[in-house]
């Protein structure tokens, strides 16, 4: 058995640690869970076949980095629901607080007394009357000049 093993040794090519680290760091690419020593271990197992590699790896941690990736996609759907929850409570509370600020300033606001609403609704339809009759103004004397040219 040991010759076996000797002799196995001896078919697998030598990678140079150049050729390692650049094959460990494609891998990682590709597996990013993955650790470097795991990565290490597979490339030198497989002499160097990048796919077999990753397969061996993927085979042997698949099922705990996909529980690893639910887990995290989970906490962070918890996080986002919780600040989007304190944020929604956030605005309600500063909506709350402007309603009771116009209800107040509302209720403290003086009603007008009749005399004085009437004396305002008269002064209102005389202004609107002036404008009116200003608004004309320009157009009467643009035609009084035409009229006085052409005489």
């Amino acid at each position: 058995a040991a010759a076996a093993a000797k002799a196995e040794e001896a078919a697998a090519p030598v990678l140079s640690a150049s050729d390692l680290m650049a094959l460990m760091k494609q891998l990682r690419a590709e597996l990013p869970r993955a650790d470097l020593k795991a990565c290490k271990a597979a490339l030198e197992s497989t002499g160097g076949d990048l796919a077999a590699a990753s397969a061996a790896l993927t085979a042997e941690h698949g099922e705990a980095w996909a529980a690893a990736e639910a887990a995290d996609a989970a906490e962070i759907q918890a996080g986002t629901v919780k600040a989007m929850g304190m944020r929604d409570a956030k605005a309600q509370k500063k909506f709350a607080a402007e309603e009771a600020a116009s209800v107040e300033a509302a209720a403290e606001a003086p009603e007008p007394e009749p005399a004085v609403a009437e004396e305002v609704a008269v002064a209102e339809e005389e202004e609107a009357d002036s404008c009116t009759s200003v608004r004309f103004l320009p157009t009467s004397v643009i035609a009084l000049v035409l009229a006085v040219a052409v005489r």
